[in-house]
């Protein structure tokens, strides 16, 4: 199944045979498709550039403190970031993207919290590189 990028979507199974027999549904699963660093108003200080394995094959990379990338009119239980991280990198305020190789995962900003509209800001804090490469952003 391909997903719609900002989109979450949830599953739930049971099994069947041929003369009828079902079984009960299995507990809900959910899963969300990340919406591209694209998808992100970047301040100055950024730079999108293409990236063999990244998410929908580019990143978006800043070492400028103040830069900002934004997603406006969100409508948020939980959020994760996209992120590259490095054996170069340190920590960004509460997100550490230090790592002894360099890879991309994903890291949780907020694991569930009262439904929020309004605007998803992430802001560089130091003088070091940080790459995001997508923003998950759950009303689930």
């Amino acid at each position: 199944m391909t997903g719609t990028p900002g989109r979450t979507y949830c599953f739930s199974v049971r099994s069947g045979e041929t003369v009828g027999n079902l079984s009960a549904w299995s507990p809900e699963r959910c899963r969300a498709v990340p919406l591209d660093d694209r998808s992100l108003t970047a301040s100055r200080g950024w730079v999108r550039r293409t990236e063999a394995g990244a998410f929908e094959g580019t990143a978006t990379r800043s070492s400028t403190p103040g830069a900002t990338l934004r997603l406006t009119g969100a409508s948020v239980t939980r959020l994760a970031l996209v992120v590259t991280t490095c054996p170069t990198c340190r920590l960004i305020s509460t997100i550490c993207t230090y790592s002894a190789t360099t890879r991309r995962q994903v890291v949780r900003l907020a694991s569930r919290i009262t439904l929020t509209r309004g605007t998803v800001t992430l802001k560089v804090t130091q003088r070091r590189a940080v790459i995001v490469d997508g923003l998950i952003v759950t009303r689930r």
